[in-house]
Formats: C-alpha cells, structure tokens, sequence
C-alpha cells in the first residue's frame, strides 16, 4: 500500500493471528521483536515460532540480538529456532503471510531513521512451494536453549 510503512503491514498481520505465528528472518532486533509480540495476546493467543540466522558474527555486527531469546522466552507459547543458513524473510499469521527483504529490524520496518528501503509482498498460504519451503525451513532449525545462546555469546 502507498506511503504505508511496512512495520504497520506487520503489526496488522500479527494482531491478525488465531492459531499460529511465524515470524522468520535472519536480522532480528529486540525493540522491533517486541513491537510485534505485544500486539499478540499473551494468554491463549496463538503460537508462535520465530527463526533466526543467530551466528556469532550476527551478534558481534549488531545486526541481531541476544535478548530475542528472553523476549522469546517470556512468553509460554513461543519457540525460538535457528537456522544458520537463513536468508530468506518471511511472516505468517495463520492463512496469511508476508514475503519480501525486511528483516526484523527497525530500520527495516520503517521505524528508526535512517530507514531501509525494503519490499514486503502479501501472499496466499495456500500456495503449494511456500507450504513445502515452511516445511523445509522448520525440519532443518534446532530450538534455541539457553546453552546455545551462552554459546554464541
């Protein structure tokens, strides 16, 4: 949508979710992870997984964090996944979802200056490939414990 930033069209897909949330990008900033978490309902509110890159150097460049594992943690229904070959940038609140190159950031998201320029594109989950490449992505990430976390620390 013109002039729409894409952090409202997150937000929107998120408060949207019944069922299920799947938040995947390899760049995850946790003021941006928090924003879209708290328009979810905390109790009885749908599933979520998040999955992320997470490589040491990820931390080290400060393109992602650490502090998504509490924020992650904190919440009874939520998993946090890595995948450390991951590229791809892709949101799913239950049938809908967003595919595009924002990653999980503000600067992504429209919401800390200097801004990105980045693309987000609903699509239908229904379509075959996404459904086989969700699958895909979810049998090859490990959950994140807290020793790995202390590891990659």
């Amino acid at each position: 949508m013109a002039g729409e930033m894409l952090g409202d069209q997150l937000l929107e897909l998120a408060s949207s979710a019944k069922e299920r949330i799947v938040l995947v990008a390899p760049f995850i900033k946790v003021d941006a992870l928090k924003r879209v978490l708290d328009t979810v309902p905390v109790s009885a509110g749908p599933h979520i997984d998040c999955v992320t890159r997470w490589r040491p150097e990820d931390i080290v460049d400060g393109v992602c964090d650490l502090e998504i594992f509490d924020v992650v943690a904190d919440r009874a229904n939520a998993r946090l996944w890595r995948q450390p070959n991951l590229h791809a940038k892709f949101f799913r609140a239950d049938q809908s979802c967003l595919v595009g190159s924002a990653n999980l950031t503000g600067r992504a998201l429209g919401w800390r200056l200097p801004t990105n320029l980045e693309l987000l594109v609903e699509l239908e989950t229904s379509l075959p490939l996404l459904q086989a490449w969700e699958k895909s992505l979810m049998s090859s990430c490990v959950p994140v414990t807290p020793e790995l976390r202390d590891q990659i620390a």
